[in-house]
């Protein structure tokens, strides 16, 4: 086991390592389309965690093998945000330093976003974790793969208003199911995804809001967002009355056109931990992982 000690708040220099190291990371998982964007935005949502009003803190070996650890405490929750560590096997001895390290902080969890093909976060496993959703992704350089069996067209406003509020609340309940907050938090982030992301609802640029239909009758919806050369889907629904018969699958391979004729590359979603359902659906339609999100506990069974 590593011990953890803190160290000085890192300069403008080391932040943007940080920050180009993570960028690299989750462009070679398939997580990000830009990243020298994704670069810009992790330095200064570090820049953010140490600034006066930041919860921030640099951890490092008191043994200087480990490496740095950049890491965000808000209530009881520590989240892994960025790391020099580069050798899979210290990242292994030092999540028991961070366990530590952690509980004497008052936390009560750890959050990792474990990136495909980075062997450090995916050197951090542990028997008690929980992953709370997984982000997946498919290439849309083949051929059609829709059935014809469903049309996809945008929301009008009725359907708009119809979905929105029931949408916020599902989004929080998913949240709050999967480990993310509890339910009243989960609300408020809900809110706050919503609004940001549908700053003028249904008309919002970059974002789709389709209603899938059999013919004339509403089967389901679809929100696909562009993210620049990446396709996102934000949320799937097959009517109730219409679930077990396919139109999940015939929703899915409809999207793929969508976004391939929009120019994007790939198309990508999350799934929560806990809707296995929607997980089968998609790794039967050949989707991939690219980045699960996951929560060890900072006390396991049988420890202090």
């Amino acid at each position: 086991m590593y011990t953890l000690v803190r160290l000085p708040s890192p300069s403008p220099a080391a932040i943007a390592e940080l920050a180009d190291r993570r960028a690299a990371a989750y462009a070679h998982a398939g997580v990000i389309a830009d990243e020298a964007e994704f670069a810009e935005q992790q330095r200064q949502l570090i820049t953010r965690l140490f600034s006066a009003s930041g919860d921030g803190v640099l951890l490092g070996d008191v043994a200087g093998e480990l490496g740095e650890v950049v890491i965000a405490q808000s209530g009881d929750t520590c989240e892994l945000v960025a790391t020099t560590v580069e050798d899979p096997a210290h990242a292994v001895g030092g999540l028991d330093g961070l366990r530590a390290w952690a509980r004497r902080a008052g936390a009560t969890r750890i959050r990792v976003n474990r990136l495909t093909g980075d062997p450090i976060t995916q050197a951090l496993r542990a028997d008690d974790e929980s992953i709370v959703a997984t982000n997946m992704r498919i290439a849309l350089d083949g051929p059609s793969r829709a059935d014809g069996r469903v049309t996809l067209s945008p929301f009008t406003d009725a359907e708009y208003d119809e979905w929105v509020a029931d949408a916020v609340a599902e989004y929080a309940r998913e949240r709050a199911d999967a480990g993310a907050e509890d339910l009243p938090a989960a609300l408020e982030v809900a809110r706050e995804s919503f609004a940001q992301l549908l700053p003028a609802g249904r008309l919002t640029e970059g974002q789709q809001l389709l209603t899938a239909r059999d013919g004339d009758v509403r089967v389901g919806m679809v929100w696909i967002a562009d993210r620049g050369g990446q396709a996102f889907i934000y949320d799937i629904i097959v009517s109730p009355e219409h679930r077990r018969q396919g139109y999940g699958s015939s929703i899915m391979r409809a999207s793929e056109d969508v976004a391939r004729d929009r120019g994007a590359a790939h198309l990508a979603l999350n799934v929560f931990g806990h809707n296995v359902g929607a997980r089968a659906l998609y790794d039967g339609l050949g989707y991939e992982i690219t980045l699960e999100n996951i929560v060890i506990p900072v006390v396991t069974a049988g420890a202090l």
